[in-house]
């Protein structure tokens, strides 16, 4: 059975096939960040509305994401 939705060989695949994000599939690789937190930031993975979500969490997420983004623009500009 193919993996589809939130698994890991399944985000990875779906970004290299994106034009401009593999650099998230080789962050995942190299352990930067995890695939479901990618999943979430792109919108890929929705969430369910839980009870006491740690906001500290999301926010921590999202600047981590922010800044491979950034790393990435910075990288692509030095070429």
């Amino acid at each position: 059975m193919a993996h589809r939705g939130t698994s890991k060989s399944y985000i990875l695949r779906r970004l290299r096939q994106q034009e401009g994000l593999g650099f998230l599939a080789d962050a995942i690789e190299a352990g930067r960040i995890s695939s479901h937190a990618v999943g979430l930031e792109l919108g890929w993975i929705g969430r369910p509305g839980l009870v006491g979500v740690r906001d500290g969490q999301a926010k921590q997420r999202h600047f981590l994401f922010q800044r491979l983004l950034r790393e990435s623009a910075r990288a692509a500009r030095d070429r």
